[in-house]
């Protein structure tokens, strides 16, 4: 481990520590913890995501220095139109799908949950024109 990445995790470190010793005075001794109870099991589905995101830039921090070494950090990708119509499919249903999700377990669909999955369209098509603007 490099000193560099030290002091990062030293960082990383002290600001969690930071934010446990915030959130004990802010709950706890603010005789909120009704709202705390509410907000962990709000941040229990997030967190499955957060732990798999975590596992997951480990594996690729340690293929990054791998790669660093060889000094082949590049990476070549060789897509076809059909990738980009495929792209193309995804988000474009992608919120439609999450629309007829909100439907079938609501029964019908709020204001909150289109702006929700137009949020979705719209970071999907912006990471979908990063993409492809590289390619060309």
């Amino acid at each position: 481990m490099s000193p560099k990445e030290a002091i990062l995790d030293f960082l990383n470190l002290v600001f969690l520590l930071l934010l446990i010793s915030f959130c004990i005075v802010f709950f706890i001794f603010g005789d909120r913890f009704a709202a705390f109870t509410e907000l962990v099991k709000a941040l229990v589905p997030m967190s499955v995501f957060g732990i798999f995101y975590l596992i997951k830039i480990k594996f690729t921090k340690e293929e990054y220095r791998r790669r660093k070494k060889e000094a082949d950090t590049e990476i070549v990708l060789y897509l076809s139109i059909n990738d980009k119509i495929m792209a193309d499919a995804i988000t474009f249903l992608t919120p439609i799908i999450l629309c007829v999700i909100f439907y079938l377990s609501e029964g019908s669909i709020t204001a909150l949950e289109i702006i929700q999955a137009s949020l979705v369209f719209i970071i999907l098509m912006l990471w979908q024109k990063y993409l492809f603007k590289k390619s060309n």
